[in-house]
C-alpha cells in the first residue's frame, strides 16, 4: 500500500494556460467534485479513470523522482456573455506506470468552492497541530499524492 500525502493546492502555471485555452474553445464536460476517498492511490488504473470521466482535456508528461508521470486534465468553465471566464473546475490525475499516484481537484463555483482563507494557514504549527485539527480548520483534502509525486 502507498503512504499518501494530503495536499491543498491553489492551481499551477499549466493550469492557468489550460485555462486561458478554453477561452477560445468549448467549455469542456462539467464533472462533481470527487468524494475524499473516491480513488485509492496505487489501486485506480488510467483505464478505470477514462471509463469514468471519458477523454481528458488535455494531457502531460513530467518527470518527478526520476519517474515519468503521466498527467490527464479534466477542465469545465462557465463564461460571462463576455466570453469571460466566469467559473471554473479542474481535476487532474497523475499516473504511473498507468497506475494513479495522485489527483487534485479545484473549483470557484459557489457550490463546491476549495479556496481556503490564507490566514488560516498561520494556525497550523508543524509538529504540534494533529491531522484532525488541520481537517477542523481547513476541511477535506482536494487532492491527495504518494510516491514518486512525493518524496520517499
Amino acid at each position: 500500500m502507498m503512504a499518501s500525502a494530503l495536499h491543498w493546492r491553489g492551481g499551477s502555471a499549466l493550469f492557468l494556460a489550460l485555462l486561458l485555452a478554453l477561452a477560445g474553445c468549448s467549455s469542456g464536460r462539467n464533472f462533481s467534485r470527487p468524494a475524499p476517498d473516491a480513488f485509492a492511490l496505487g489501486q485506480v488504473t488510467e483505464a478505470q479513470i477514462l471509463k469514468r470521466y471519458g477523454t481528458p482535456f488535455e494531457t502531460a508528461a513530467l518527470v518527478n523522482e526520476d519517474r515519468p508521470v503521466k498527467i490527464l486534465f479534466y477542465v469545465y468553465a462557465e463564461r460571462s456573455p463576455a466570453q469571460q471566464i466566469k467559473n471554473h473546475r479542474y481535476l487532474n490525475f497523475y499516473l504511473w506506470q498507468g497506475t494513479l499516484i495522485g489527483y487534485e481537484y479545484s473549483s470557484t463555483f459557489q457550490e463546491d468552492r476549495t479556496d481556503i482563507d490564507a490566514a488560516l494557514l498561520d494556525k497550523v504549527v508543524k509538529g504540534k497541530s494533529s491531522r484532525k485539527d488541520v481537517l477542523a480548520l481547513l476541511g477535506e483534502p482536494t487532492g491527495r499524492f504518494a510516491y514518486p509525486m512525493t518524496k520517499k
